[in-house]
């Protein structure tokens, strides 16, 4: 695929695009600048000379563990990032191509803690994209447009590096299925989302944890 990908840090996007390869290419943007997210996926569009799938990943969580913690500021970091971009976003994205009349993809990607009740920002925004999906998808699919998302257990990012080590008797060990997660493990369930494979799919919350998720009563 060709790709362009999309962050506030330049340096770290030129040796992204350098791993990469020549079939990527960058732009740089802060995507909590809601008031230019339609000028800045038709600079996208732009640049790509079209493109038909719409991948929004950016995140944010402040771990705080219980609603004691939680703050006017954090909450607001991660409702603005997590939420509020991700819906100007998605909604510029519909709009570019209900407009032009072309068939897409966009896939947002969640969390499988939207999955549970819980009392902290970064939950309750992921749970709301998950409620999200689905309503957007119903509205477009009839136009050729699909809207999925992806829901990962704990998986060993950059965010995730410091509360995701056995050793520190954490995330990690409360995970039912013993184990954190590769981010090319949930690369490979992104890549058949976006694929002409799962075209009867759309609305969908895919939870990448090895069933983590699910309340289940072992007797």
């Amino acid at each position: 695929a060709d790709v362009l990908i999309t962050g506030r840090n330049e340096e770290k996007l030129k040796k992204a695009c350098a791993t990469l390869g020549a079939s990527c290419q960058y732009k740089v943007f802060d995507v909590t600048k809601i008031e230019d997210a339609a000028t800045f996926v038709e600079a996208c569009y732009k640049l790509c000379g079209g493109f038909d799938t719409f991948v929004l990943n950016a995140g944010v969580s402040l771990h705080e563990g219980s609603f004691h913690n939680v703050t006017i500021e954090g909450f607001d970091v991660q409702f603005n990032t997590n939420l509020k971009a991700t819906y100007f976003l998605s909604k510029a994205f519909l709009e570019q191509k209900l407009e032009k009349k072309e068939e897409g993809n966009l896939l947002i990607v969640s969390s499988n803690t939207s999955a549970k009740s819980i009392d902290i920002s970064y939950g309750i925004t992921k749970a709301a994209i998950n409620s999200m999906t689905g309503a957007l998808a119903r509205r477009v699919y009839k136009k050729g447009i699909r809207v999925n998302a992806i829901a990962p257990g704990v998986t060993l990012t950059d965010m995730t590096k410091d509360f995701a080590v056995f050793e520190k008797g954490n995330y990690a060990n409360n995970s039912a299925c013993g184990r954190v997660f590769l981010p090319e493990e949930v690369a490979e369930v992104a890549c058949f989302m976006i694929s002409d494979a799962s075209k009867c799919i759309s609305g969908e919350v895919v939870f990448c944890d090895a069933g983590n998720h699910l309340n289940v009563n072992f007797k």
